[in-house]
């Protein structure tokens, strides 16, 4: 750090103790010199956290100081603290500019440090100390006698520019185009080179660099090039393997649904089941109506705080309805194979063969969606039959039948055995 100023001479709107040191602190922190110790990487973070906490201890000051719009700082025997839209060092200052605003720009001489964070910094002037800057762009077309340290999308260091020491970037691009007389480190996206390094390059980047031929590098040059590959793509066989291993999953899955709805509810899925096999075309239809108006009731419902226990029993409604379907389908398919054989049968059977057919891609999804919406269209018919022979009878239900007819007894003084 370099303060050239004057003894006895006060700057009124300097912040207050407590801040100043801490912004002297950062501004003033050596660059070492490593050539292996710290990988690049890590090394951008640490610049990044030092950049951060550079611009909350201009925070408070530059806002005290001037939050304008276009500012011109001329010749300054002092720190200078400048906020605003774009602020431009014309003149000489006589120790430090800290900045923050859309541009920073200095076309002058600072003979201290400069710390910058904007959208834009351009260092087109002569700074005597160091540079440490965030922004978008960055750009050095001037002469830093120390170090830089600086982070943006795109970080340059133009032909007739140069930094005395080190220089330490991370970007997405940075480019090397003037002069910088000790280590170049570099961490980031693409890396140009084609002006003159006094000593190492060390980067890690993600895209292979370009050296250009007028590039000068005095010591070693160690790049590590970090490309994205694309993950490696899975073979025929192993395809297949995890496609049956989602297979068998969701098997296991669908026959703990079916088995326990038809441990509970034998009869629910029988007389559902018959009425599906009867009424196919009805109950993919009404299963298609409910399916799409289901929700749209739900959300009607819910707008008002009287629907609310509506909206609650259309939910519970909609989870019992899906959750049948399935198990329906499932029975419907196994009885067409074994039509003699009870419903728990039945299902284990039919259950593993809807699955495997809603698994094959783009044929699965239709499936799926028929099984599920002629499912809930025959619960809701086999419903509707049951209430509606219930309302007929008095009570007691003459609908479709829960359980398998039994035969009668013959009336009395009529033989049970058929004539010949």
């Amino acid at each position: 750090m370099i303060d050239r100023t004057p003894p006895r001479q006060t700057t009124p709107a300097l912040p207050s103790t407590s801040v100043l040191p801490a912004t002297r602190a950062i501004a003033s922190a050596p660059v070492a010199r490593s050539r292996a110790v710290r990988p690049p990487r890590r090394r951008a973070a640490v610049l990044l956290t030092a950049l951060l906490a550079a611009l909350l201890c201009l925070a408070a000051p530059a806002t005290a100081r001037a939050a304008e719009g276009d500012l011109t700082v001329g010749d300054t025997p002092a720190t200078v603290f400048r906020a605003g839209d774009t602020i431009t060092v014309t003149g000489t200052v006589d120790g430090d500019v800290f900045a923050a605003g859309r541009l920073v720009r200095v076309t002058g001489t600072v003979n201290g440090d400069v710390i910058a964070a904007a959208q834009i910094v351009e260092i087109g002037g002569t700074v005597r100390g160091s540079v440490r800057a965030a922004a978008e762009t960055v750009a050095v077309t001037g002469q830093v006698d120390r170090a830089v340290t600086l982070a943006g999308q795109s970080v340059t260091i133009a032909a007739g520019g140069r930094v005395g020491t080190d220089a330490t970037m991370a970007a997405e691009r940075v480019t090397v185009a003037g002069q910088v007389d000790r280590d170049v480190t570099v961490g980031g996206g693409a890396l140009a080179v084609d002006g003159r390094i006094g000593r190492d390059l060390v980067a890690e980047v993600s895209e292979q660099p370009a050296i250009g031929s007028a590039a000068e590098i005095g010591g070693e040059t160690r790049i590590q090039v970090d490309a994205d590959e694309p993950a490696p793509q899975p073979t025929a066989g192993e395809r297949i393997a995890g496609w049956a291993l989602g297979a068998l999953y969701w098997i296991a899955a669908g026959l703990a649904l079916t088995m326990l709805a038809v441990l509970l509810l034998p009869r629910a899925i029988r007389t559902i089941g018959d009425t599906l096999r009867g009424r196919l075309w009805a109950s993919l239809g009404i299963g298609a109506f409910v399916m799409a108006g289901l929700p749209i009731a739900l959300v009607l419902s819910a707008v008002t705080v009287i629907g609310l226990p509506v909206a609650g029993a259309l939910l519970v409604a909609g989870i019992a309805l899906h959750l049948l379907a399935w198990p329906v389908a499932a029975r419907v398919i196994g009885a067409l194979i074994l039509r003699r054989r009870g419903p728990a049968l039945q299902t284990l059977v039919g259950t593993p063969i809807l699955v495997v057919v809603v698994l094959v891609p783009w044929v699965g999804m239709l499936v799926a969606l028929v099984a599920q919406a002629t499912g809930i269209g025959a619960t809701v018919l086999a419903w509707w039959d049951r209430r509606r022979g219930e309302t007929a009878s008095g009570g007691v239900a003459t609908g479709a039948p829960l359980a398998e007819p039994t035969a009668s007894a013959p009336a009395p003084g009529v033989s049970a055995t058929p004539s010949q």
